[in-house]
């Protein structure tokens, strides 16, 4: 686990991490931020450009000393109940990334 400081760090860090990122967040109850990142492509199909929708959902939750990522919803992922388009991997890989860089610098 990552020293994460107090609740209130560790809430303002996890916040603060999300922003750049460009996830959007809402806090469901203490020590749960829901977390939403969209992303629209346009594709050519059948010689038309189309846009194609793409949404991560995930669960945050978090005390003093830890947080965990966890997935919550998606459109367009092809999320099969093991597998997931490698996007959303990257998206949270990043989010991850984001969040242990806010928490640390806020300790």
């Amino acid at each position: 686990p990552i020293t994460l400081g107090s609740f209130e760090k560790a809430r303002t860090g996890i916040l603060e991490g999300l922003a750049p990122l460009k996830w959007e967040a809402y806090e469901k109850g203490k020590g749960h931020i829901v977390a939403t990142k969209k992303l629209t492509k346009y594709l050519l199909i059948n010689r038309v450009i189309e846009p194609v929708y793409y949404m991560a959902e995930v669960d945050i939750f978090f005390d003093a000393t830890r947080y965990t990522i966890q997935y919550k919803n998606s459109i367009n992922l092809k999320y099969d109940g093991e597998n997931i388009h490698k996007l959303y991997n990257q998206w949270v890989h990043e989010l991850d990334q984001g969040i242990r860089a806010h928490t640390q610098m806020r300790n």
